[in-house]
């Protein structure tokens, strides 16, 4: 059931993706189980996941776009954050909306 879920959100994602106009910069997707973001780590660009635990506390330099079934969001995004997701948890930043 839960991998059915992740495949959906998914490809919502990437519909997402590819009705919204190309930015000047690179975009990150990444798709598992557990996604696990590390402090240390900054991404450059928008950076779209998928997964059934995702965890985000390095920077994102661009907008951050999360479907999963426990989210949370710990490190400060420069962008929009559009999250869903069972639980969600943001103890963040938001620079946009």
């Amino acid at each position: 059931m839960m991998s059915k879920l992740i495949r959906f959100s998914f490809a919502i994602l990437v519909l997402l993706v590819i009705s919204v106009p190309t930015a000047t910069y690179a975009a990150e997707f990444t798709s598992g189980k557990n996604i696990d973001i590390a402090r240390d780590r900054m991404l450059d660009g928008d950076y779209y996941v998928a997964g059934g635990t995702v965890t985000v506390n390095g920077t994102i330099n661009g907008d951050l776009v999360i479907a999963g079934g426990s989210v949370t969001a710990s490190g400060p995004v420069h962008g929009d954050v559009i999250i869903a997701g069972g639980t969600v948890t943001i103890n963040s930043t938001v620079d946009d909306d």
